[in-house]
């Protein structure tokens, strides 16, 4: 995305809301800040409609409704009060009670704790509109749009449907969607609009032309919605391989809705480039997207992941809907047992709501760093965080009252949670190894990694995909078939072949592996004397292991054989231990040296 900072241009605000990176025209997104106490500015989180806003039931005196009306950053009021439904506990052992955020108009909002006191609300920052009233929060509405399914595909010369609506239900105002981006391969069909209104239905519905093999990435905007990237991909359609997908694997998600411009800049700055995977004995990489979001994995095409409306279980489809790229990561050497703990402490956790005052930390510190030029919106970031909860606790401390930040800061622990702290805990709870590492070292320098707590807090899903605990398998969405990349001394893989502990016979699981293997070699009759040679870890003696590496390169060998490859092509050998690519010495790197290859004469 374009940076929007320059020198006549300083952003005012950014979000605190991340559903990105994608490429997308227009405006960046802004972080709010508004006045408060006194008229110090404060940063407050950005929320898209849909989204549910959790808070603590155990309160004294808990609320029988909710207040929101909306204002301008000064406090000035703009309109009159709406009244909202408290939303009451899924379950007996949900310990929050919320309100749905509904379709407003992009602003800022004020919403009061009707009918009590919650226990952990700041001070009001402007007057209730009702006595008994207390204010718990001010929030930025930014209303969104989002596409029917991230990702449209279709084979050269066939029509396709984009269709496109808006986070949180209809638009309450008639809305047209514009929708660019297109190329000499991918365009409007004859006829159709590229404006279109939004139907009763709550969808604007365009008809776009496949004219052969591409893949673009198509903006839908909107004058009063956020943007949004629709990605198209003209070619053969490949089967889901969704019967590679292991229980407590994780789902990293390229999303299609506007990003955070603070929390994108300071990550790229903190963390590096995109990730790039480099093939092993190879110069070609594997290129991954910038992740957005994370899912885990449970098993039978469940998923579970932390969105707006909090955790949530569905299905792999429903998560695929929502990614314009879904790749699959997972546990170096994990076992069934481990797997299955895993979806055990995920179920464990029943309902719970969406983090929204970590992603606003991290926005915050965002400013903090000097990513922008704002001179105003630096300051801001630190009165409105730290320097005005001290303020807040020396004037509580005065008074003898308890002390409540200004500042909606990050809930602690499992009771709500971001989508890369929701996977973390997972392992962590089902005492599964797992560092989740690089953390922005700005996060180290200012101490906020102290604790376990503060440590799942501050995940996200790119640290999660460069931990060194785990490793790309494939990528599940958009459908593509397996990946060879033919070297000039060996042909690689892009997944390992899996076989049972002592095992031989090759899994069900990896036959479309060696099944595009076998479509290549066909395809270049010029590849001989290949030697599909066989490695194991260091348990067990040097004739148990030379014995078991020679059977499964031969068992490799054979069903390439029956599956059409000239036996005077290929020939098999069983290294054993010998020829480690790690120290033998954790169990993540045994399993990484228990690999069968595929090697090339000179």
């Amino acid at each position: 995305m374009a940076d929007s900072t320059t020198p006549d241009k300083a952003p005012t605000f950014a979000p605190v809301y991340t559903d990105g990176p994608v490429p997308l025209p227009g405006d960046e997104p802004e972080i709010a800040i508004v006045a408060g106490v006194d008229g110090r500015p404060v940063v407050v989180p950005t929320i898209t409609p849909g989204a549910v806003i959790a808070f603590p039931a155990g309160d004294a005196r808990p609320p029988k409704e909710i207040y929101v009306r909306r204002r301008t950053t000064e406090g000035e009021d703009l309109g009159e009060t709406l009244t909202l439904p408290v939303r009451p506990p899924i379950d007996k052992a949900d310990s929050n009670v919320g309100f749905e955020i509904p379709q407003l108009p992009h602003g800022i909002y004020d919403i009061w704790y009707a009918g009590g006191r919650p226990s952990k609300s700041p001070p009001p920052l402007v007057e209730p509109p009702d006595p008994t009233a207390s204010q718990w929060l001010t929030i930025q509405i930014k209303p969104q749009l989002r596409p029917v399914d991230a990702v449209v595909s279709g084979r050269p010369g066939t029509t396709v449907e984009v269709a496109v609506g808006v986070a949180g239900g209809k638009p309450t105002d008639p809305t047209e969607v514009t929708l660019s981006g297109f190329t000499s391969t991918i365009r409007l069909a004859p006829g159709q609009s590229k404006r279109v209104p939004v139907g009763a239905d709550g969808l604007a519905r365009f008809k776009v032309k496949i004219g052969s093999d591409g893949d673009v990435y198509l903006a839908a905007t909107s004058e009063t919605f956020a943007p949004v990237a629709i990605r198209v991909v003209g070619g053969p359609e490949y089967p889901i391989r969704d019967h590679r997908l292991q229980p407590g694997d994780l789902l990293l998600c390229q999303g299609s809705g506007f990003v955070s411009t603070s929390i994108q800049r300071l990550e790229r700055e903190q963390l590096g480039p995109p990730t790039s995977q480099a093939v092993p004995g190879c110069s070609a990489t594997r290129e991954r997207p910038w992740y957005s979001h994370v899912a885990v994995y449970l098993d039978h095409g469940e998923t579970a992941e932390m969105l707006d409306s909090g955790l949530l279980l569905h299905s792999l489809e429903q998560t695929q809907k929502q990614c314009t790229t879904l790749d699959v990561y997972r546990r170096e050497g994990i076992t069934e047992d481990e797997q299955q703990r895993i979806v055990a402490s995920v179920r464990a956790y029943g309902y719970r709501p969406y983090a929204y005052g970590q992603i606003a930390k991290m926005a915050q510190l965002a400013t903090v760093t000097g990513t922008t030029s704002d001179w105003k919106v630096w300051i801001a970031g630190f009165i409105g965080g730290a320097g005005l909860n001290i303020l807040a606790k020396l004037k509580a401390w005065f008074k003898g009252e308890p002390f409540v930040p200004l500042y909606t800061g990050p809930v602690k622990g499992r009771a709500a949670m971001i989508c890369s702290e929701l996977a973390a805990w997972s392992y962590h709870d089902a005492d599964v190894e797992f560092e989740v590492a690089p953390w922005w070292p700005i996060m180290e320098s200012e101490g906020m990694l102290g604790t376990l707590n503060e440590q799942m807090d501050y995940t996200t899903p790119n640290m999660i995909a460069r931990s060194l605990d785990a490793t790309f398998q494939f990528q599940s969405w958009p459908a593509v078939p397996p990946q060879v990349v033919v070297c000039s001394d060996q042909i690689r893989l892009g997944e390992g072949l899996e076989f049972d502990t002592g095992s031989a016979v090759i899994r069900e699981a990896d036959e479309d592996l060696l099944a595009q293997l076998v479509a290549v070699l066909a395809a270049d009759p010029g590849i001989k004397d290949i030697s599909v040679e066989g490695h194991t870890d260091s348990v067990g003696s040097d004739e148990d292991n030379i014995r078991l590496s020679q059977a499964r390169a031969e068992a490799v060998r054979l069903w390439m054989v029956e599956h059409g490859v000239a036996a005077s092509r290929l020939s098999s050998v069983g290294h054993g231990e010998a020829q480690p690519l790690v120290a033998n010495d954790t169990r993540a790197n045994r399993h990484r040296n228990r690999r069968v290859e595929f090697r090339r004469a000179p």
